[in-house]
């Protein structure tokens, strides 16, 4: 099969809200003890929401689905993609014998291929929680993630379009392009997260980009070089070329740099060039500056 032929074939995932609208007769009554937490779920479990929202759903009932794939594995059948809080808060109603542990779910009935896609479901059925900074910060870095791998994959469909035959065909491979041409990566995750600021205005990318790699990205920010250790003769060392640098400025009249293996001096012309040696020739106190230096280096 071409690598065209892929492209046409493969359904391409959207997001949860895409996977809800084309199963939404797919709604199942799913015991508690037949779901698995996701191992992918990064979101912070809070034990008094966990409490607060039982209180709630022992009240009204359980009234909102979550979204759910198949999965056979160690005697469970379904892995949960959204709402841990509200499967922790309905586990606990069950274990205190309160509720009967059936839980109304949308189940995708197709797994997701890779653990990205798994991601990037896990955070669109999430939209809706009160994310805290920490969140926001681990929410924007994994959209990095996906932000990669799509645009690996849109390298693979530009293959595809140069090698199509037809302009049909090239209309039909770019509605699969997982990023806009020419969109920035931190304008790409603004828009997918949806944060706003606190006037309701959205995040801009300029402001995704502070928790990619800025202030609130939790990367060490290195503004200093790390502190070199000086040895006590390094230190004896610069201080005899400090004095040195300084004599020299004094006596030549002229720009001085100085280091331990290189030594410069500006001069104006020819002229100003041959006042400078005769200076450094006839000056005995140079020369007394230099043997001290020299005994430094040998210790």
């Amino acid at each position: 099969m071409s690598l065209l032929s892929e492209f046409e074939a493969t359904p391409q995932k959207g997001t949860v809200g895409s996977h809800m609208g084309k199963n939404k007769q797919q709604i199942e009554m799913i015991h508690i003890n037949d779901i698995r937490p996701n191992k992918l779920n990064f979101f912070h479990i809070n034990e008094e929401d966990v409490k607060s929202l039982a209180d709630e759903l022992e009240k009204n009932g359980v009234n909102n689905g979550r979204v759910y794939y198949q999965e056979g594995e160690d005697g469970k059948h379904y892995t949960l993609i959204g709402g841990e809080t509200r499967y922790h808060a309905l586990n606990l109603l069950f274990q205190e014998g309160k509720h009967d542990g059936m839980f109304p779910m949308y189940v995708i009935e197709q797994t997701p291929e890779d653990e990205i896609s798994e991601l990037e479901l896990i955070m669109s059925d999430n939209h809706q929680r009160n994310f805290s900074e920490e969140d926001k910060r681990i929410i924007i870095q994994n959209y990095e993630k996906i932000y990669k791998y799509h645009k690996l994959k849109d390298k693979e469909l530009d293959k595809a379009i140069k090698n199509a035959e037809n302009p049909m065909q090239v209309t039909v491979l770019e509605e699969q392009r997982r990023i806009p041409k020419g969109m920035e990566k931190r304008d790409w995750i603004a828009q997918k997260t949806g944060f706003t600021n606190r006037n309701g205005t959205p995040l801009t990318g300029r402001q995704i980009q502070t928790y990619l790699t800025g202030e609130f990205s939790g990367k060490a920010q290195e503004t200093k070089q790390k502190e070199k250790v000086v040895s006590q003769e390094e230190l004896e060392q610069k201080k005899v070329l400090d004095t040195l640098k300084k004599y020299l400025t004094e006596i030549t009249d002229a720009k001085i740099s100085i280091t331990p293996t290189k030594l410069s001096i500006g001069y104006a012309n020819l002229y100003d060039l041959n006042r400078i040696l005769h200076t450094l020739k006839t000056d005995n106190e140079l020369d007394n500056i230099t043997k001290t230096y020299l005994k430094t280096k040998r210790g």
